[in-house]
């Protein structure tokens, strides 16, 4: 009997137990990952930005310039304005203004064109034969601001003509009769402006040449020499001048001496780069031709 009411009083109180939280805990959930206040996202990777710099005035003064190809571009009439000389004129005053038909002034006028046909010197017989007080001294060569001052038929008369052509009728101004003739710019002139032609396209080239060498992963030196070579030849790998590589971190960005565009291209790049990559195509902004690849910091 008082074994009975032993087990009896063990088995309640194993119930009171269970029923009040004595028995053995639940596993207790895992609690949910909170992001510390104030934390923000992960900084992005150190790396290091390495540029080269083109630009177009020191590139203009390598330009090959090669006689035949100075020619063929300087024939091309799109670019008359480019290889036009001085504008010179040569006047025959008709005495009686401008309701005078002038038929002596015009035949006058007319033969000195012809002799200007014939292989004589303009410029000399504006000296000798002009009427014209304000150019006559300078060869018939006329001053910016007396171009201005043309009247619209004969600034329509000289826009027609082509470089180094005289004009083959006299003609009529409010003063007489005008032989006129559009010079052809000098050889040297001619170079220079097809230097200053051929520049941008050349600079643009040397930096595509540059990159596809770096995506091959060329050192920049050499890489730099074999484009410049390429595009401009040998005087311009030995010329001091010739560009170089610049490593900037990339935080550091926007302490680069470049043009905002410029600079802007190379932010832009930098912001999603990763070690390895090359800028896709030169930058271009005004006279500079930027190109640039990324690389971890310390590498060479």
């Amino acid at each position: 009997m008082t074994r009975g009411i032993g087990r009896t009083a063990a088995t309640l109180a194993l119930g009171l137990l269970a029923a009040c939280g004595g028995g053995a805990p639940p596993a207790a959930a895992p609690l949910p990952a909170v992001a510390p206040v104030g934390a923000s996202a992960p900084e992005a990777p150190p790396l290091a930005i390495e540029y080269v710099a083109i630009r177009r005035p020191w590139v203009e003064q390598l330009v090959p310039a090669a006689p035949a190809d100075v020619k063929a571009w300087s024939d091309a009439p799109e670019n008359a304005a480019a290889v036009s000389g001085p504008l010179r004129q040569i006047l025959v005053k008709v005495p009686g203004g401008e309701k005078d038909p002038g038929l002596a002034a015009k035949k006058k006028a007319q033969a000195i064109a012809g002799r200007i046909a014939k292989g004589e010197d303009f410029a000399k017989l504006a000296r000798q034969l002009s009427e014209d007080s304000a150019t006559k001294d300078s060869g018939g060569e006329l001053t910016p601001q007396a171009l201005e001052a043309l009247s619209p038929p004969v600034r329509a008369a000289f826009a027609a003509l082509k470089p180094g052509e005289t004009s083959a009728e006299p003609v009529r101004s409010s003063d007489g009769f005008l032989v006129l003739q559009k010079e052809r710019a000098p050889e040297e002139a001619l170079e220079r402006a097809y230097r200053k032609a051929k520049a941008p396209e050349a600079a643009r080239k040397l930096g595509e040449e540059l990159l596809a060498r770096w995506k091959n992963g060329a050192d920049s030196r050499p890489a730099i020499a074999e484009a410049v070579e390429a595009v401009l030849g040998e005087r311009g790998v030995n010329d001091a001048d010739r560009p170089r590589a610049h490593v900037v971190d990339r935080e550091r960005l926007t302490q680069v001496r470049l043009t905002a565009a410029a600079k802007a291209a190379l932010e832009t790049f930098a912001r999603g780069a990763r070690a390895g990559d090359v800028l896709p195509s030169p930058a271009a902004d005004g006279e500079i031709v930027v190109v640039a690849r990324a690389r971890a910091p310390g590498a060479r």
